[in-house]
C-alpha cells in the first residue's frame, strides 16, 4: 500500500495534467460565450465553482469584468429587441461536453502596424451584426453586408482601427469578434483572439470609453458629440462660412445630409456617434463626368481662396477645413430619373426631393436641409432610419458600381490637378493646402507611385 506522502504526490502530478487542461477548456467557454453576446451565462459561470478552481485569479477577475461590462454596454442596449440573452439552463451540458456554442464565421488581419489594423470576416447569412471586442469586452458594433453572388448567402465585413485609438489600446492587447448566437474564430486556426506587440497601447482605453469615447465607423477613437460643445460651436461657424461662400461663388445651397441630416430630423442636434460634417449640393450636371469635372473646379477655386482641402479618391467627395473642422462635401446630381451623391449613394427618387432647398433652425442657425429630409433619410438609411444603428456604414451597391466610378477621380486626374495647384502656389500667396486621403500627391507628381499603405 503506499504511503501518504507516495499518494499526495501522485494527486499532484495529476492536478499538474489535467489543471491546465481544465483552465484552458474553462476559459474557452467563457470567452465563447462572451463573443457570443450570453454576457448572462457568462457571468453565471464565472461565478462557479468549476471557474474559480480552474481559473488563476487575474484571469478569473479579467473575463468576469468582461461579462459585467458586456451586460451594462450601452452597445447592447442600443440593439433593442435584436438582442436576446439565451437561457443559462443548458450551459451545465458544455461541461460535461455537450456544446452550447458555435463557430459563425471567420475573420482575419489584412494589413497591421503602428498607424492601423485592418480587419476583414466572413459570417453565416443570419449574422446582420458582429461586434468588436478588445480584452474580452465589447467596444464596437459593426454592420455586415451581403457577398454577391455567394452559394452559401453569407455576408461579409471590415473594419479599420486607426493610430488613435490603437495606441489607448491596453498594454497587453488582444482583439477579437463575435455575433449574437456565436463567436468567430480566426481564418486558419480556431482561436478567437489576436495579439501582437503593434497592438499595445498605454492602457487607458476603458478609461476613455467610460467618459463618453467611443469608437466611431472610421475606427478612430473621438468624444461622442453630444458631449463635445466645442467641437460643435465650431461647426456651426464653419457650416456658416462655407454656406455663405459656396452660394456667393458658385451659386450653390449647400445643405445637410447623411448624417447631419439625420441629426437635424431625429435628434435635433448632432447625432452622439458621429464625427463630422455632411452637406451636399445639388449639381447643374446631369453626368459623373460633368460632376466631377466641375467638382475639380469648385476644389481649384477654393484653393486659391485660401481653404485648406483634403481629397477623397473612392467615394469622391472633398473635405474643406474651416475653423479646425473638416466638412464632408459631397456633390449630388439628378441622371436616369434618379439622385446620385459621389459618396456611393443612390437615391432613387427625383430631385423635387431636394429642391426647393428650405431653411431650418439647428442649434440657433438658419441652415438649409432638403425639401423633403424624412424621405431623403427614408432611402439612404431604410424605413428604420428614425432607430439609432450604432453599427451602420454606408452601403455600397455593386451594381452601381461601375456608374459610379465614373465620377471618381483617377490617380493622373489628382496629379493633373495637383500640378496646376503646385503652379498657382508658387507664384500667389495664401493659397490653401492640398491633400487627399490614402495618396501622396508628391509623390505622384515626382514618379514614386504616390499610393501609401492600406
Amino acid at each position: 500500500m503506499s504511503s501518504p506522502p507516495a499518494r499526495s504526490s501522485r494527486f499532484l502530478r495529476y492536478l499538474s495534467r489535467i489543471l491546465p487542461r481544465r483552465r484552458a477548456v474553462t476559459e474557452r467557454l467563457l470567452r465563447e460565450l462572451i463573443f457570443s453576446f450570453r454576457f448572462k451565462e457568462a457571468d453565471a459561470l464565472v461565478s462557479t465553482s468549476e471557474a474559480r478552481l480552474t481559473l488563476d485569479e487575474r484571469a478569473l477577475k479579467r473575463l468576469r469584468k468582461a461579462t459585467r461590462y458586456g451586460r451594462t454596454s450601452q452597445l447592447v442596449a442600443a440593439l433593442g429587441e435584436e438582442y436576446v440573452p439565451r437561457n443559462f439552463s443548458r450551459l451545465r451540458y458544455r461541461l460535461f461536453g455537450a456544446p452550447a456554442t458555435q463557430a459563425l464565421g471567420k475573420w482575419w488581419i489584412r494589413g497591421i502596424d503602428e498607424q492601423r489594423v485592418l480587419v476583414r470576416g466572413i459570417v453565416d447569412g443570419s449574422c446582420r451584426r458582429v461586434g468588436l471586442f478588445i480584452n474580452d469586452r465589447l467596444v464596437r458594433l459593426i454592420n455586415t453586408e451581403e457577398i454577391p453572388g455567394d452559394k452559401r448567402q453569407r455576408r461579409k465585413f471590415k473594419f479599420n482601427l486607426k493610430e488613435d485609438a490603437i495606441r489607448r489600446f491596453p498594454k497587453k492587447a488582444t482583439i477579437g469578434f463575435g455575433t449574437m448566437g456565436g463567436y468567430l474564430v480566426r481564418r486558419g486556426s480556431d482561436k478567437l483572439t489576436y495579439r501582437n506587440a503593434l497592438i499595445n497601447g498605454d492602457g487607458t482605453l476603458f478609461k476613455k470609453l467610460a467618459r463618453n469615447y467611443f469608437i466611431n465607423k472610421k475606427g478612430q477613437l473621438k468624444l461622442a458629440l453630444d458631449q463635445d460643445e466645442d467641437w460643435k460651436a465650431r461647426a456651426m461657424v464653419a457650416y456658416e462660412t462655407l454656406k455663405e461662400y459656396f452660394e456667393r461663388t458658385f451659386g450653390y445651397k449647400t445643405y445637410f445630409i447623411c448624417g447631419t441630416l439625420l441629426g437635424y430630423a431625429r435628434e435635433h442636434d448632432f447625432i452622439p456617434h458621429d464625427d463630422d460634417l455632411d452637406v451636399s449640393f445639388l449639381s447643374k450636371e446631369t453626368s459623373p463626368e460633368g460632376v466631377k469635372r466641375e467638382m475639380t473646379e469648385i476644389v481649384f477655386r477654393m484653393l486659391l481662396d485660401g481653404f485648406d482641402i483634403k481629397l477623397a479618391r473612392r467615394p469622391g467627395f472633398f473635405k474643406p477645413r474651416i475653423n479646425g473642422i473638416k466638412i464632408d462635401v459631397t456633390p449630388m446630381w439628378h441622371d436616369r430619373g434618379e439622385l446620385w451623391m459621389l459618396n456611393a449613394t443612390h437615391l432613387r427618387d427625383g430631385p423635387h426631393i431636394i429642391e426647393p432647398v428650405q431653411v431650418g433652425r439647428f442649434r440657433g442657425c438658419d441652415v438649409y436641409v432638403p425639401s423633403n429630409p424624412e424621405r431623403v433619410l427614408e432611402l439612404e438609411y431604410g424605413p428604420g432610419w428614425k432607430v439609432p444603428d450604432p453599427g451602420y456604414r454606408t452601403r455600397f451597391d455593386p451594381d452601381d458600381d461601375a456608374y459610379l466610378l465614373r465620377s471618381c477621380l483617377s490617380l493622373e486626374e489628382m496629379k493633373e490637378l495637383y500640378q496646376r495647384y503646385l503652379k498657382e502656389a508658387s507664384r500667389r500667396p495664401g493659397v490653401g493646402r492640398l491633400s487627399a486621403v490614402a495618396v501622396n500627391l508628391e509623390s505622384l507628381v515626382t514618379g514614386e507611385g504616390g499610393r501609401q499603405a492600406p
